[in-house]
């Protein structure tokens, strides 16, 4: 996440200020993960192991409570997942506003052959 948003920031100052909600949202992942350490097999565990923010701070509080091994082989592939998008979308923004170099249209403006001077 920290290289997409440094991907939107040309300055020291605009990251640092961009980077201050992503590390209040990476508190309260960790707040939600321990409220559900607490409540095991509640919605809101079920919640903090499935959300992708969370999900790393909640399994290692499931560890805690439960010896199965198989949540924790599904969390990681979940998690594998998750990172795979972030990276790629982080590159993405990296290349298009830092390097300059990616295309001038989403992908999915080409795949659809959408241009602006175009009617629609």
């Amino acid at each position: 996440m920290f290289l997409g948003i440094g991907a939107q920031a040309s300055t020291m100052r605009e990251i640092q200020m961009l980077s201050l909600p992503v590390t209040i949202v990476q508190v309260a992942m960790f707040a939600l993960a321990s409220a559900a350490a607490s409540k095991p097999g509640t919605w809101l565990a079920t919640f903090a192991e499935v959300f992708p923010l969370s999900s790393p701070f909640a399994m290692a509080g499931h560890a805690a409570n439960s010896p199965a091994l198989w949540p924790h082989l599904a969390a990681l592939a979940w998690q594998f997942l998750w990172v795979a998008i972030f990276i790629t979308v982080g590159a993405r923004l990296f290349r298009r506003g830092v390097l300059q170099s990616g295309s001038a249209a989403p992908a999915w403006k080409r795949l659809f052959g959408y241009t602006a001077d175009r009617p629609h």
